[in-house]
C-alpha cells in the first residue's frame, strides 16, 4: 500500500525545486513562480526548472502574489 505523507516547505520556490529534482512527487508552485522557473528567471536563482509538469490550480488568484492583489481579495 502507497503511503502518503504531509511536510512543511520553504514556499512555492523550493516546492518547484524539489519538484525539479524528484525529491517529492506532488507540490503546490504558484504559476508565477513555475513560469519564473522554467525560463531561468526566479530572483536569485537563474537555474531553468524544466523536469516539472503542471497538473491543476487550485484558485484564480495562483498568479497574483503582489500587494494589490491580496487587497482586491480583502475587498
Amino acid at each position: 500500500m502507497a503511503r502518503s505523507l504531509s511536510q512543511r516547505s520553504g514556499g512555492s520556490a523550493e516546492n518547484l525545486r524539489s519538484l525539479n529534482k524528484n525529491g517529492v512527487d506532488l507540490g503546490i508552485v504558484y504559476s508565477g513562480d513555475a513560469f519564473l522557473g522554467r525560463v531561468g528567471k526566479l530572483p536569485d536563482d537563474p537555474t531553468r526548472y524544466t523536469d516539472v509538469s503542471m497538473l491543476s490550480f487550485l484558485t484564480g488568484g495562483a498568479v497574483g502574489r503582489t500587494q494589490g492583489f491580496r487587497h482586491q481579495l480583502a475587498q
